[in-house]
């Protein structure tokens, strides 16, 4: 099959964030200006007013499923919610700034991301901090569509552990779980990102390997085996 350009734009600032609301009935760019986010309708690719007031620069979008509420994290550290119906601004919190690997989950009631080695688990609903767990170089794995919280650390040899952070009642997250402890790469082979699907981890290296994993808990150290040959670029996100 033959794949076309349905559309371009193309921007003088950096794109700090892009995103499908959940229904793809609009693309979300994220930009480095103090106008922040715009939205397009894709049936059209006409640009669209669905807030009434600048975002500023926004590295986190996620959109309810029915298109009602967007909700956008700043690197100033606000998580704002805007109603996609008026445009106003329903609500908005102040939480730790500077946060990397954004995302909501367990059905958009939490909000996690990482700073200095440190995961941070908020109360998406309130803003305020449900847990923060230190992680040597945590890369988060799971995905909006999770109820726990999966990732990966590594301590810069060769020593990988996939661990879960399980949703409590009362809005709470357990101490971390391990689920499997790996001999992986290191160095310039290390694991430099990976994505939970359904019950599949899939990781991707620095060397551009890719590896596949499940998310059944075992006691034993079982050693990384890649699934591709070695034909990949460099992959760094």
């Amino acid at each position: 099959k033959k794949l076309t350009r349905k559309w371009q734009k193309k921007y003088t600032d950096s794109i700090t964030s892009l995103a499908f609301s959940s229904k793809g009935t609009y693309l979300i760019v994220g930009t480095a200006t103090v106008d922040g986010a715009e939205f397009f309708n894709t049936s059209n690719w006409t640009k669209v007013n669905k807030v009434k007031s600048n975002t500023g620069i926004v590295n986190y979008i996620q959109t309810s499923g029915t298109e009602k509420t967007v909700v956008f994290y700043s690197p100033s550290g606000y998580l704002s919610y805007y109603n996609m119906q008026n445009g106003q601004l329903k609500e908005k919190f102040l939480i730790p700034q500077g946060l990397s690997q954004t995302l909501l989950f367990n059905d958009s009631i939490f909000f996690a991301g990482v700073r200095d080695d440190v995961i941070y688990v908020i109360n998406a609903y309130k803003g305020t901090t449900v847990s923060t767990i230190n992680a040597k170089n945590p890369i988060i794995l799971s995905s909006s569509e999770d109820n726990n919280l999966y990732y990966l650390e590594y301590d810069g040899k060769n020593n990988y552990e996939i661990k879960m952070l399980e949703n409590l009642p009362d809005q709470r997250v357990s101490n971390p779980r391990i689920v499997k402890s790996m001999k992986g790469p290191r160095g310039n082979a290390a694991i430099t990102t990976g994505k939970k699907i359904n019950a599949e981890l899939i990781l991707g290296s620095k060397a551009g390997a890719i590896y596949k994993l499940d998310t059944e808990p075992t006691t034993t150290v079982d050693s990384m085996s890649e699934i591709t040959e070695n034909t990949y670029s460099k992959i760094y996100d």
